[in-house]
């Protein structure tokens, strides 16, 4: 629903889907990426075991 949502108004949307017990080193790292990507504005963590 989010996705369709950012299409229709024009944003880019994309997921990074990372295990339950990713270890902390693997999560900064990809924070870091997220970080030097010019084109991210902002990012959402989803908690998926909730759903």
């Amino acid at each position: 629903m989010k996705r369709k949502a950012c299409a229709e108004v024009g944003i880019k949307s994309f997921d990074i889907d990372l295990l339950e017990q990713v270890s902390e080193a693997h999560l900064i790292s990809k924070v870091q990426e997220l970080n030097a990507m010019t084109d991210v504005h902002a990012v959402t963590y989803v908690n998926t075991s909730l759903r």
